[in-house]
């Protein structure tokens, strides 16, 4: 096709692909007003985008939305251990003269919220790799399906340490700021045992 005086190329994207890829079609300019060179450059770029969708369809990547909904269900489920901790805890325990709850919530949250600030996943890369595991995802170390889990679960991890701060003060009320976790999403019920 011509734009002006240069070839320019459009490749339909499939529809199979279109999410993950996030457009319909491919546009580039082949940068020649030569004919015979223009058909040479989009036989390699036609050969290029056939090659991305291929590797497309090979790497079961999950969206962006499987992601938002696993760092739900990894909060929910982290509230839920929290909760039967604390259960287990008091069961144990006459309020009186109880020890002091061994967990310092406050000193995990500082640490957490550092480890997201500086995309240290350390901590929650053994568990982003099972979640991704069990569903098919790329679970190789630099991997961007990865790190981008590994910063979901530390968000949502952030939030739920901060509503264990809050249940360490008698609060039981609070609500997630991060959007990753909408307010009134979570049920008694961790919708994502693969996050065990």
């Amino acid at each position: 096709m011509r734009i002006g005086k240069k070839f320019q190329i459009r490749i339909r994207v499939p529809r199979d692909v279109r999410e993950r890829l996030g457009r319909t079609e491919l546009k580039r300019s082949l940068g020649t007003t030569d004919e015979a060179i223009a058909r040479r450059r989009s036989l390699r770029l036609v050969q290029m985008a056939l090659s991305l969708f291929d590797t497309i369809r090979q790497d079961p990547m999950l969206g962006r939305d499987d992601i938002e909904a696993m760092a739900r269900a990894f909060y929910a489920l982290r509230l839920e251990e929290d909760r039967d901790a604390r259960f287990a805890f008091g069961r144990a325990h006459a309020v009186d003269d109880a020890p002091a709850y061994p967990i310092n919530h406050a000193a995990r949250l500082d640490r957490t919220r550092r480890q997201l600030a500086y995309g240290d996943h350390r901590d929650i890369l053994p568990r982003a790799k099972t979640i991704l595991a069990d569903l098919g995802g790329a679970t190789e170390d630099g991997s961007r399906q990865l790190a981008v889990l590994c910063e979901h679960l530390l968000r949502a991890e952030v939030e739920a340490l901060q509503r264990a701060v809050e249940r360490d003060q008698g609060v039981y009320w609070g609500e997630p700021n991060d959007p990753i976790v909408p307010r009134g999403v979570v049920s008694e019920e961790a919708s994502c045992s693969s996050a065990r």
